[in-house]
This record gives structure tokens, sequence and C-alpha cells, in this order.
């Protein structure tokens, strides 16, 4: 019971409740792939990779229209291949040296070598050489927006795999802290 007194025929009525603003419902992915082409590049596909596609053809097209353009995102994918020749020697070192490491604290060794060797996976696609279709080379346009496309996607797979292999490097120097310290102790063997 409440301590309003009763309402005649011609009082107006209560005021409700506000009915509730019909909040557009945001999708995940919506707020997460602008934070990733922020933070990594652009996406291929995306309105990020057309404007740097257009800034490259605007910024080469003094000398010839767009080969320019196209020569310089050539560079980048070598560029991006040499990179990722380094992380694979370097996840092959750290391979190696997982490889001898004898832990008492169990199954971390393993699972930092499974990170190096997930980090490996993209990094060998990177190298497979796909020519894909003759029309990709029919106009400088679409070889520029076929090489920038690439890059884009080369770029992910490199940050992708420096994370996990970054991931097996920190359980690496846990380990090792760990047994410097002695939070651990090791039988001899």
């Amino acid at each position: 019971m409440t301590d309003q007194p009763p309402k005649a025929d011609g009082d107006p009525p209560a005021p409700s409740a506000p009915a509730a603003a019909a909040v557009p419902q945001v999708k995940l992915r919506d707020r997460l792939l602008p934070a990733i082409a922020a933070a990594f590049g652009p996406l291929p596909g995306t309105e990020g990779a057309n404007s740097f596609e257009t800034n490259l053809a605007t910024r080469f097209n003094e000398s010839k229209p767009l080969e320019g353009a196209v020569t310089y995102i050539d560079r980048v994918i070598d560029r991006q291949l040499n990179k990722a020749r380094g992380l694979l020697s370097f996840n092959s070192i750290l391979l190696a040296a997982l490889n001898f490491e004898h832990s008492c604290v169990p199954h971390w060794p393993e699972w930092a070598s499974i990170l190096a060797l997930v980090s490996s996976v993209p990094l060998l696609l990177l190298m497979l050489v796909v020519w894909g279709q003759p029309s990709r080379f029919a106009t400088a346009a679409d070889d520029l927006k076929a090489t920038v496309t690439l890059s884009c996607w080369r770029g992910y797979a490199l940050v992708f795999s420096f994370l996990f292999s970054l991931a097996a490097v920190a359980i690496s120097i846990l380990i090792t802290v760990w047994k410097l310290t002695g939070a651990v102790t090791c039988p001899k063997i």
C-alpha cells in the first residue's frame, strides 16, 4: 500500500517512469577493429587500407602515376620478409634453449616451446609465394591495391608472431628468474 490518496476521475494521470531510450547495441567487433587498426595499422579491405592506398598514390603521383607507389610497397614487403627471417632465427634459438631446459617448474618450458612454434607458423607462411590472378597485374592501380592488401596481411602476421614469441620469452625469463632467486629449487641432476 502507498501513502498517496486515491485519485479522482478528473485528476491527470500520474507520470510514468521515463521509457528507456533505445540504446544502439555496439558489437564487440565494431569496437575492437578500430582499436586493432589504431595499434597495428590498417586492416585489409577497410577504409584505413583504402586511405593508405590513396595516400600512397597521391604521394607518388609526381613521377610515374602509380609505379613509384608499387615499388615502395614492394620494399615494405621486403622489409617485412627480413623481419620474419629474423624472428624465425630468434625462435629457433629460443627453442634450442628451451630444449636444454630441465625445469622443475612442470610444463612451463613446454608451453614456451609451443608458443614459439605457433609464432613460427605465420612466419613460414609469409615465405609462401602466390602469384594470384593475372588480372592483378593488368594496371598499376590493381597492382597497388593487391600489394597494399598483401602488405597489411603480412604486417598482421608479423604482429601475431611477435606477440606469441614475446610470450615464450616472458615464460623463459620467469623460469630463469625463479631459478636464480631460489623461488623454486631443482634437484641436482
